[in-house]
């Protein structure tokens, strides 16, 4: 049980963090954060271990990283005063948090099978 819960929990983290980057990268105008969020999404897309459905994800933020905080430090010397994102890399974000939201949902009936012996069992109990 104590797997189940901490396995949804980084379930959760990474729809949360999806959430707030896709926010983030149309609302804002400084994107300073940027690329320290997307290494929390990468950190916990990690932590859901080798299933199949995210290796995809990880190899793509894994070969976007680097270029992607690059681009932001090229911004911010190149005379801006706060780091931006080019478009190119808004996309990238937007379709990769959307993407990855729609595998997170796709876990969900897989996860409630775990908890049904536990349900039972409580549902007994009261």
């Amino acid at each position: 049980m104590d797997g189940y819960l901490s396995h949804l929990a980084v379930v959760n983290q990474v729809n949360t963090l999806c959430k707030q980057l896709h926010h983030d990268v149309q609302t804002l105008t400084n994107h300073k954060y940027i690329a320290h969020q997307v290494a929390l999404l990468y950190q916990s897309v990690n932590q859901l271990g080798n299933v199949k459905a995210l290796l995809s994800y990880r190899n793509n933020i894994e070969g976007m990283f680097k270029k992607l905080k690059a681009a932001l430090e090229l911004t911010a010397t190149a005379g801006d005063s706060v780091p931006h994102l080019p478009d190119e890399y808004k996309q990238w974000l937007l379709e990769l948090t959307v993407s990855l939201q729609a595998v997170m949902a796709s876990f969900n009936p897989s996860f409630n099978q775990a908890l049904l012996p536990a349900a039972a069992f409580l549902q007994q109990t009261l």
